[in-house]
């Protein structure tokens, strides 16, 4: 019987420990993760309006070699 109760005390503290890394741990990861999301976000958006200003820019520069 003793082995019983040392067995549930550890499912009762492991279920307690679980709802404190859900509380605390969970949301900071998740903001965390956000912010990497974000800053990915604004880097493909800077890739593309680099890679379109040099598109636009390379063919402005083939213009006006032409004319």
């Amino acid at each position: 019987m003793r082995s019983f109760g040392m067995m549930a005390m550890t499912g009762v503290v492991g279920l307690l420990a679980l709802k404190l890394l859900m509380a605390f741990v969970f949301p900071a990861l998740i903001g965390f993760i956000g912010l990497l999301a974000t800053i990915a976000k604004w880097g493909i958006f800077l890739a593309i309006g680099y890679f379109l200003w040099n598109l636009f820019r390379g063919r402005r520069k083939e213009a006006d070699a032409t004319a």
